[in-house]
């Protein structure tokens, strides 16, 4: 039938009633993409369903097609090659590059040639186990930075915790779930940007600063981490307070979602352990209140349960959830989790803390508080080549302040330096933290969006010029709400041009025809006005 369709394309579910071992490898090898064993689980269905023709979070959203640059590549090892196969069809080929190795050597050099995005590491090998593999590119400043999978057959507590202690990210036990597998993917590409973006800020620091920036991460890594636990049963309360007693953590403790909400709101929080049942809200309702709010949003969150079932495991994970642990909880498998999202959790806050304080005062502008035109070149130029070598795109938008002489020719110089001010605070709203704004020089910025191809900057032109044109400017009557505007310009790599030079030409040239596409708006407005 695959053979015959027309569309080869269109997603095939495999369902039987009489499920037998091996039947699932067989549907994947025919080309199914999925399968389902009756009875069936209505939640699991419609997951899968929905998810192969687009429904769920996003239904009724046009679909972005990605180019083939930007996807994200994915090495999948283990020695046997149907487990490979299972593995590369829960993986959307229109968001990620799969590649293949079958045994430990051939997951080193295959690591060491292509630089994946992530690795599903089967820990069973031949030559190498996963575990070696893991502690080798660990070691490798050349690859250290690349998040880690462990897929394992062996479903016990040590072998988890034994993964996790080789330096893994995760740990996997099959047979592994579709759903499981894609938001691993997600969040693990998500850590490994962190890791990336980091790493390039620190390069561009050192470039006029003195030192290489360790000292500041050392000083970031031996603060004291805050943990919230969630829990209104009083045994696993203490249990979980005893194990972080041992580490250097500031532990907090509540019973219900309610009191856990509120003093998220009032004291920092980097890790919250969160019980699914609790006396008021349950911990869903939790974790999407703190994924949802813009403050609490990269706080760290665990699910704890005593239901060891795939289903609340998957909505977890759909809801934000960074992981998860089942009760009883193992004290090493426990520090060992823990210890990865801190690391996690201390790669946004470095990456904040870049962005919202002054690496040096060489690399930020004065009024505005953005980085400086000298920091956004050689940032550029960073990104670019990183670019290069891992294969993805990175779009530059160039942004000006219409009309912005008027202001200082009608109202003076102060209120034009209010409105650069203010049109900064709007720019930095409207980014993503992984974006670097920067003012480029007078009335003009410039922001660098790694891993955001042309369909993906279109969208951004409209929504920033939508905020500045709505935003309130404070305590001035000659700027309210419309008054003013930017013109934006943006190009590409690698579509539109290769090197930052030909790369600015490009967003320069969007931004006049945009200045002048907006000029000629105004003046037909006014004149229709006047007549």
């Amino acid at each position: 039938v695959r053979n015959e369709l027309m569309e080869k394309n269109v997603p095939m579910i495999a369902m039987t009633a009489l499920a037998m071992q091996g039947d699932e490898e067989k549907a994947l090898e025919a080309g199914c993409n999925d399968y389902i064993a009756k009875p069936i689980n209505t939640k699991v269905f419609l997951e899968k369903v929905s998810g192969y023709l687009g429904l769920g979070k996003d239904r009724g959203k046009p679909v972005v097609e990605r180019r083939a640059g930007a996807r994200k590549r994915v090495l999948v090892v283990d020695d046997v090659r149907t487990n490979v196969k299972v593995l590369r069809s829960m993986l959307p080929e229109e968001v990620y590059e799969v590649l293949e190795a079958y045994s430990g050597e051939e997951a080193l050099a295959v690591t060491r040639r292509e630089i994946p995005d992530v690795i599903f590491l089967d820990i069973m090998m031949p030559d190498l186990d996963g575990y070696e593999v893991t502690k080798k590119l660990k070691e490798d400043s050349f690859t250290r930075d690349i998040p880690i999978v462990m897929v394992t057959a062996l479903d016990g507590t040590d072998e988890r915790v034994k993964g996790l202690e080789a330096g893994a990210e995760d740990v996997l036990v099959k047979p592994v779930n579709r759903i499981e597998v894609m938001a691993r993917a997600r969040s693990m590409v998500r850590l490994g940007e962190f890791q990336r973006q980091l790493n390039i800020r620190s390069q561009a620091a050192e470039h006029f600063t003195f030192g290489d920036g360790e000292e500041a991460a050392e000083t970031i890594s031996e603060i004291p981490r805050s943990v919230l636990i969630v829990e209104d049963n009083r045994q696993d309360m203490d249990l979980m307070k005893r194990y972080l007693d041992q580490g250097n953590y500031i532990v907090n403790t509540v019973e219900s979602g309610a009191e856990a909400m509120d003093l998220m709101k009032e004291v920092p929080v980097d890790l919250v352990l969160l019980d699914i049942l609790l006396p008021d809200m349950d911990g869903f309702e939790v974790l999407a209140g703190i994924k949802e709010d813009k403050d609490l949003q990269h706080i760290q969150v665990v699910i704890v349960t005593a239901l060891d079932d795939l289903e609340n495991r998957v909505r977890g994970i759909n809801l934000g959830a960074d992981d998860y642990l089942i009760k009883p909880i193992h004290e090493r498998e426990f520090a060992a989790r823990i210890e990865v999202l801190l690391r996690k959790k201390g790669y946004i806050d470095q990456l904040r803390a870049s962005y919202q304080e002054a690496v040096h005062s060489a690399t930020k502008d004065g009024l505005t508080g953005l980085y400086n035109h000298a920091y956004f070149m050689r940032f550029l130029d960073l990104e670019l080549k990183r670019a290069q070598r891992h294969d993805y795109p990175v779009s530059l938008v160039m942004i000006d302040i219409d009309d912005f002489k008027d202001y200082n020719t009608r109202y003076g110089h102060l209120v034009g330096d209010v409105v650069i001010k203010e049109v900064g605070k709007v720019l930095t709203h409207s980014f993503r933290e992984i974006d670097l704004i920067a003012r480029y020089g007078g009335d003009e910025f410039s922001v660098v969006l790694p891993y955001c191809c042309e369909e993906e900057s279109s969208k951004v032109v409209e929504r920033v010029q939508r905020a500045v044109s709505e935003h309130s400017f404070p305590d001035n009557e000659n700027l309210s709400a419309g008054i003013v505007g930017v013109s934006i310009g943006f190009a590409s790599y690698p579509g539109d041009a290769q090197t930052a030079e030909d790369l600015l030409q490009k967003a320069d040239t969007g931004l006049f025809a945009d200045k002048e596409r907006r000029k000629g708006l105004r003046e037909r407005g006014a004149a229709g006005k006047a007549g």
